[in-house]
């Protein structure tokens, strides 16, 4: 990225995708899974923003979403990990647990007859937006950081992509990733530029949420 702090970006992101046409792409673009490629976006409830503490009390913002899926809930929340320190491989782990035990309240609090013997914990997957100056490895898992891992997350590590593979993708969060990969001022602009010719299948609303994500 051609900016220094990019810490912002934080917010800009989950305002981003708390809007649920944006949390499809993310999943049907990025996430290499088959359940990811079944899911309908009708089937998607409005994102919310949650805001969690990591172990400094530094307030994170995240958003939290509820999938319908074969009949049974399913939840995701949207990490964007954008930290410059190296801290990518041990401290994201501890910290991805630490999020996913603050949210599990949030959705246990709202159901019903917990206390019911039939009462099944839906299921709850981390959605990482990897966009660290720190590199990680090709195979990195979370889980191998952990003695005996008792969840799965998603990693997207967006300067893992090509250029090609963002571009005919062609929608909204391929557009964010294209600029948000650690380029020069030149290509930036020429991205820019790129998605203003090239990326004709987006809407002037989702047109006006890139410009947002700029700001």
């Amino acid at each position: 990225m051609i900016y220094e702090d990019i810490h912002p970006k934080t917010e800009a992101y989950c305002n981003l995708i708390k809007h649920k046409e944006i949390f499809f792409e993310l999943l049907t673009s990025f996430v290499p899974e088959k359940w990811s490629q079944e899911i309908k976006l009708e089937n998607i409830e409005d994102g919310k923003i949650s805001i969690l503490k990591d172990f400094d009390d530094q307030k994170i913002d995240t958003v939290l979403y509820k999938v319908n899926f074969n009949d049974k809930k399913m939840y995701f929340y949207v990490l964007p990990e954008l930290y410059s320190k190296n801290d990518a491989h041990s401290e994201m782990s501890v910290r991805l647990l630490n999020f996913t035990t603050q949210i599990w309240p949030q959705i246990l609090k709202k159901k019903e007859k917990v206390n019911n013997r039939s009462f099944e914990i839906p299921k709850l997957i981390p959605i990482i937006i990897y966009n660290n100056l720190v590199k990680l490895g090709n195979n990195f898992e979370v889980e191998e950081n952990i003695a005996e891992p008792t969840f799965k997350h998603v990693l997207i590590n967006v300067n893992k992509y090509k250029k090609e593979e963002l571009i005919e993708l062609n929608n909204t969060i391929s557009a964010i990733f294209l600029l948000a990969q650690d380029v020069g001022y030149s290509e930036y602009f020429d991205r820019v530029k790129i998605i203003d010719n090239k990326f004709t299948r987006l809407k002037k609303s989702h047109k006006l949420w890139i410009e947002n994500w700029l700001k």
